[in-house]
């Protein structure tokens, strides 16, 4: 049997078909996109849109050799038009400095010059462009296909650099606003990208754009189906799954479980990811793939500098209108977050019409939580921190030894990253995450008749009751925003009173004083408070009938220390 040749980070058409690796067919789409012109498809990084675009261009330059027995060479059996491809791409540049969008252009421009004449070439690049597309509809008397891959790379690239983000966008707008002066020499136009910025920051005027990224019927058109994964790959799954000694019903289960689960439309069927996929069975070895090829610390950035609770993100709700658009990205990064593969469609209440949005898969969501960790807690690998030993500590129901673990954890904890974080919410945030990561069932403000736990572990033997205090003798504000689902949290941000010189100085002062003065007797108090919570409110009861063994557990963090002062197990 002829052995799989993977397509792995191969991004031509042509050289797929040409050098025998698999394709999973496509073509299909192209029909349906000639029922419009002007397209706009959104899709993460890695997903197969320059493969797409690659695939339209070589079918609308007319190269049907090299779509001998796919679908459109049956849909389409008269003889097909050449047509003239002004294909830019956009993906594989730099773009850090002001002036590198126009740079990149020109060098496309002036290769199209070549072929239609540089009549335009001291103009702006828009009207070298739109002279352009009319000289080569007037020399071959067919209008013109536009493909432009990664539109967004400039500003994505700089999302953070407010000063670059607006030269690029601006020089964008002005590019693009010439499509529209175009329409009626152009047969199709298929933009692509990761993100969606709104038409008016960069596709101004261009009031026809179909955005096609929340659709029904191009849910499919990148990415890999359950179908398809059957069809064109079985062979290369059952060589994996005889590698690892496992049925294959489990390995494609694995698979599933692994790399499916994204959907780009309330009636989208799952979709795996092709580049972890493609990688897994190509490397036959399970890995985090197209997680680990991303820029997700932008994103944990993002989410942490506008206060996400990230507990809430599997189950966020939002409107589709919403995730089409990141124009105020600063303010609400939850589109962003499903723009870039981060968090997909779920389901969508019928009632309503709100979309429930989460993790798609293992890969997303314990790469994810992990890079969280990391820009929230630290790189704790120098500390005593094990994850395999809190693991089996909680498994065998050594509450105190888990508690031992977890104050190295935290002590290992850059003091820099800790000293402002002394919230009961930020604690809880970083042990919610450590505790999903190491597998168990966790679970955040879990609500009983009587109140709410504030974090709940199950493993298969004991149920862990935790109740986490804060010990802080200082007056502060308690400063509270409302989430995405308008639920009220605590800020795990510094309150250092930003703008003023004098104020922040005084405040200083009063850590620096604060940070010296003995806590022992708070810890304690807090701690008795937080042990009389557990018991007045019956939170174990809530597990009388399970069968496990439940383990209740109170834990102080200092304020003054930015460390886990005290514990106790009863």
């Amino acid at each position: 049997m002829e052995e799989l040749k993977y397509p792995v980070g191969i991004q031509s058409f042509r050289e797929i078909i040409k050098d025998g690796y698999v394709y999973v067919d496509k073509t299909w789409c192209i029909p349906l996109l000639e029922s419009g012109k002007f397209y706009f498809l959104g899709r993460p990084r890695r997903f197969g849109k320059s493969l797409l675009l690659s695939m339209l261009h070589e079918y609308y330059e007319g190269n049907r050799e090299l779509f001998h027995g796919l679908a459109i060479d049956s849909m389409r059996p008269e003889e097909w038009t050449p047509r003239p491809v002004f294909h830019l791409d956009l993906n594989n540049e730099r773009y850090g400095e002001r002036g590198s969008v126009v740079a990149i252009i020109n060098k496309h421009l002036e290769r199209w010059e070549e072929v239609y004449g540089d009549l335009r070439k001291d103009r702006s690049i828009s009207e070298r462009f739109e002279w352009l597309v009319r000289e080569a509809y007037k020399k071959t008397g067919h209008r013109v296909v536009i493909l432009i891959d990664e539109y967004d790379k400039p500003l994505t690239d700089n999302i953070l650099n407010d000063e670059i983000f607006t030269i690029h966008q601006t020089d964008l707008r002005g590019f693009y606003s010439s499509l529209k002066t175009l329409d009626p020499f152009i047969k199709l136009a298929v933009i692509t990208g990761v993100t969606k910025f709104g038409k008016v920051s960069v596709f101004s005027g261009l009031n026809n754009l179909n955005d096609i990224s929340l659709s029904d019927r191009f849910s499919t058109i990148c990415g890999i189906t359950e179908d398809e994964l059957h069809k064109y790959f079985d062979t290369g799954v059952r060589e994996f799954s005889a590698k690892k000694k496992m049925d294959i019903k489990a390995m494609y289960a694995n698979l599933k479980k692994h790399y499916d689960g994204y959907h780009f439309s309330t009636e989208c069927p799952d979709i795996y990811n092709p580049f972890s996929l493609l990688l897994t069975l190509n490397e036959q070895k399970f890995g985090d793939y197209w997680f680990s090829t991303g820029t997700s610390k932008m994103l944990v950035d993002l989410v942490i500098r506008n206060r996400i609770n990230i507990r809430n993100l599997d189950g966020t709700k939002s409107d589709e209108s919403d995730l089409s658009d990141i124009t105020q990205f600063g303010v609400r990064p939850v589109p962003l977050l499903y723009q870039t593969g981060y968090l997909t469609i779920k389901s969508c209440n019928p009632r309503t019409g709100r979309l429930i949005l989460g993790y798609p898969n293992i890969e997303v969501e314990s790469g994810f939580l992990n890079e969280f960790m990391y820009a929230y807690g630290g790189n704790s690998e120098k500390s005593s921190f094990s994850a395999e030993d809190m693991s089996e500590l909680l498994m065998d129901g050594d509450a105190e030894g888990f508690l031992d673990r977890l104050g190295a954890f935290f002590a290992g904890i850059p003091y820099d990253l800790r000293k402002y974080h002394d919230y009961e919410s930020y604690w809880q945030t970083v042990m919610y995450v450590l505790l999903t990561m190491l597998g168990y069932y966790t679970e955040a403000e879990r609500h009983t008749s009587e109140g709410s736990i504030d974090l709940l572990v199950k493993t298969p033997h004991y149920i862990y009751v935790m109740e986490l205090k804060v010990a802080d003798r200082r007056r502060r504000k308690n400063w509270r925003v409302p989430d995405e689902n308008g639920v009220t949290d605590y800020l795990c941000e510094p309150t250092v009173p930003y703008g003023d010189p004098r104020a922040q100085e005084e405040f200083i002062k009063e850590e620096e004083h604060f940070e010296k003065e003995d806590d022992s007797a708070e810890v304690l108090r807090v701690l008795d408070e937080a042990m009389r919570q557990i018991e007045d409110r019956c939170y174990a009861g809530a597990f009388a009938a399970d069968g496990r063994k439940v383990i209740k557990i109170a834990a102080v963090f200092s304020a003054a220390r930015h460390r886990l002062a005290k514990s106790k197990v009863f």
